[in-house]
């Protein structure tokens, strides 16, 4: 038995293999800004901030807070929470209440944080139209409507991730309207799933050392044979 060659070989294995461990176990967080897109004018009023943004119509006004949350490990899914959504009127109880609509995009922003793994950060933008109808202090409709594809994959930092905003992995709706003047918010749900993909590199440092590791036990299953 050559015994440098197998200590070579198998540090080039363990290598490998501590590589691929790295990225499988990298970790991620994402955040949110959510921005109203609508211009102000007859009789909305639009607020964007550092916390989120809102929409003021009428006695009632919406919403829509930023988001902060992770981390989150790879490989791994995690329930994505987009913007809270909180909504409050004082236009009495009658038979016709605030009526009013506003676009705005949601700008969410995955980032890969080593280590292990790359430094990398994206951001994925969707847009969307909010109505609501016959708001007043006691009850009121709000729909949602994405304007842009809001589902999709793609790669950061060596990892891969596929998800949606506004919509579960079951394919169900994933935005919780808001109660009016309640404690109890809404939210644009969705999900992430955060998936390894192994570097070229990576791959091909693997492949060398398992295909010598398989050239070492050949050589001393041909010696065994020739010794006997």
């Amino acid at each position: 038995m050559n015994v440098k060659r197998f200590a070579a070989v198998t540090a080039l294995s363990a290598a490998a293999l501590l590589a691929l461990g790295d990225r499988a176990h990298a970790s991620y967080n994402y955040s949110s800004t959510i921005t109203i897109t609508t211009p102000s004018g007859g009789g909305l009023t639009v607020t964007n901030g550092p916390t989120g943004a809102t929409a003021s119509f009428g006695g009632t006004t919406i919403t829509l807070l930023n988001t902060s949350h992770g981390p989150f490990f790879v490989p791994g899914s995690t329930t994505l929470d987009a913007s809270d959504i909180s909504l409050a009127s004082t236009t009495p109880i009658g038979p016709t209440g605030d009526n009013f609509s506003f676009n705005y995009t949601v700008s969410l922003n995955l980032t890969n944080t080593p280590p292990p793994g790359t430094n990398d950060i994206r951001t994925v933008s969707v847009n969307g139209t909010m109505t609501l109808t016959n708001l007043n202090v006691g009850n009121g409709t709000v729909t949602n409507v994405f304007t842009s594809p809001n589902q999709g994959s793609l790669v950061i930092g060596g990892v891969l991730y596929t998800g949606a905003i506004g919509l579960n992995p079951n394919g169900t709706n994933a935005f919780s309207p808001p109660t009016v003047n309640s404690p109890n918010t809404g939210n644009i749900g969705g999900f992430v799933i955060a998936a390894a993909v192994p570097e070229p590199g990576s791959i091909g440092i693997m492949g060398a050392g398992l295909l010598g590791v398989a050239g070492l036990g050949f050589a001393r299953s041909r010696k065994a044979k020739q010794a006997a």
